[in-house]
């Protein structure tokens, strides 16, 4: 009786105990799953953080022109944004990825990031930008046609998205390519269609900068024009740089306000009317006077010494090309630091002209004087000015501001000519002619010789093969000379 009455309970109690013993363990295995979905998010959490501070610090290495360590940390932020399916952020890193293999020159890398960015991208006015970049890369590398291929596909695509700066952007990039191949024919209807669009929006830092590019361009194109065409060239170049003018000053920006009025003195210095480009050259420095834009007042200080020197003020303009150079070795250090890698410019490409100017014209200046101190002074310095851009080159070339250490434990010519009966030549090449610059002593004396540039290096070069075979004594003609 006893085990029948039991064996209900005994079954009863079994399957409340079954039962229980499973919400026991569901309730472990979810709060296993919660933990590990906790642990998850915080992993997650954790690495987008890491993604983060790396994009910021290689947006910081950047700015700061090392390219590698913002590279290098970029990869890595891609690489973790991929693993956690952050198509946004990754998109962003890429981007900033690509930049960076720009910026060191890797621009088969650019590109092929660039690429893979349009591929994915769904929206028209983004890959415009994408091609758009694309373009500036082909140029980098040579590529006229491929650009010209790029450009035409983001114009399109930001025509489809209605933004007028990127189509304007693309178009007066394609003018600037047949403007460099002279098919002048191809780049007007461009530049018209850019600077019509650009007329309708509404004022901006980009809408300021594109007009000055049109302007520029139908300032190239004006130099190359026939005498039919030439002034509807350069009165559509004006009134391009008076419309960014108006918006530079509309929006306050000094440096595009700067650009333009001081391209619109550049035109007038082309056609000889130097009162005129003086004035407007003035503005566009005053513009500059509350902010630090050396890389923009060196050109206007160059075209002040340019004017001046056109004016026969000498003095005065010997002034300007000194300030010039001064602003020029402000931006030496920036420039070899951001510009190092972009498309073989060189600051010594920059500077060149600048100081064979300058050393031309403290030539011709001690011409003119009587007082010897001061002549000996004149060509001091214009020996020193032909140093400093030796000093650029070599800069240029090891990419080293050592050399400006070693410089100053060199020992000065004038001392270890002093008490011998030495003469040191110094020559200074110009396109039309060759000065001689011959340290004595005592004093340092000019020779002018009407001796072109070609005719110098022909020369030099005859020289050189004929002393590859002495025995022939066919140097001596060429050495004579």
């Amino acid at each position: 009786m006893i085990a029948i009455k039991m064996k209900p309970i005994q079954t009863k109690y079994c399957r409340l105990t079954a039962f229980l013993l499973t919400l026991f363990l569901f309730s472990i295995s979810s709060a296993v799953i919660s933990d590990s979905h906790a642990e998850t998010g915080k992993d997650t959490a954790a690495a987008m953080v890491q993604a983060d501070n790396l994009m910021q610090q290689g947006r910081e290495a950047f700015n700061h022109g090392h390219f590698t360590d913002a590279v290098k940390c970029w990869q890595t932020a891609v690489s973790i944004y991929a693993s956690h399916e952050k198509n946004s952020a990754s998109v962003d890193a890429r981007y900033s990825l690509a930049r960076g293999f720009q910026a060191l020159g890797k621009y088969t890398h650019a590109l092929t990031t660039y690429k893979t960015l349009a591929a994915e991208e769904p929206r028209s006015e983004v890959r415009a930008g994408l091609f758009l970049n694309m373009g500036n890369l082909a140029v980098l590398e040579n590529q006229p046609d491929d650009a010209i291929k790029y450009y035409n596909i983001s114009k399109k695509l930001a025509d489809q998205a209605d933004n007028s700066i990127l189509a304007a952007k693309a178009r007066i990039n394609i003018a600037r390519i047949y403007s460099e191949q002279e098919h002048n024919g191809n780049a007007i209807p461009l530049l018209e269609n850019a600077f019509k669009s650009l007329q309708k929006v509404s004022q901006s830092h980009d809408k300021a900068y594109n007009l000055i590019a049109v302007g520029r361009l139908y300032a190239r194109i004006h130099s190359t024009a026939s005498e039919e065409t030439e002034n509807d060239f350069l009165r559509q170049a004006y009134l391009t740089f008076k419309a960014a003018s108006e918006t530079a000053t509309s929006i306050k920006d000094p440096r595009a306000a700067s650009y333009a009025l001081g391209y619109m003195g550049n035109l007038y210095e082309t056609q000889e009317r130097f009162q005129d480009a003086l004035q407007l050259t003035h503005q566009a420095i005053a513009a500059l006077q509350k902010v630090r834009a050396p890389e923009i007042i060196f050109r206007w200080q160059w075209q002040t010494g340019r004017l001046l020197a056109a004016m026969d003020d000498n003095p005065r303009a010997v002034t300007a090309y000194r300030r010039a150079v001064g602003s020029l070795d402000e931006l030496r250090n920036e420039f070899t630091r951001s510009c190092n890698t972009c498309s073989g410019r060189s600051f010594r490409q920059l500077a060149e002209p600048i100081y064979l100017e300058l050393t031309d014209l403290l030539l011709q200046h001690s011409a003119a004087l009587d007082d010897d101190h001061l002549i000996q002074k004149a060509l001091s310095d214009a020996r020193d000015m032909m140093d400093r851009l030796k000093v650029a080159e070599l800069q240029d070339y090891f990419q080293d501001d050592c050399v400006i250490a070693l410089k100053t434990k060199e020992t000065s010519l004038e001392t270890v000519l002093k008490d011998t009966a030495t003469a040191a030549v110094y020559p200074i090449q110009f396109p039309k002619h060759l000065e001689l610059l011959v340290s004595f002593p005592d004093r340092l004396k000019r020779y002018t010789l009407s001796v072109s540039a070609d005719e110098l290096k022909k020369t030099a070069d005859s020289l050189r093969t004929h002393l590859e075979h002495p025995d022939t004594r066919l140097y001596r003609k060429p050495a004579s000379k």
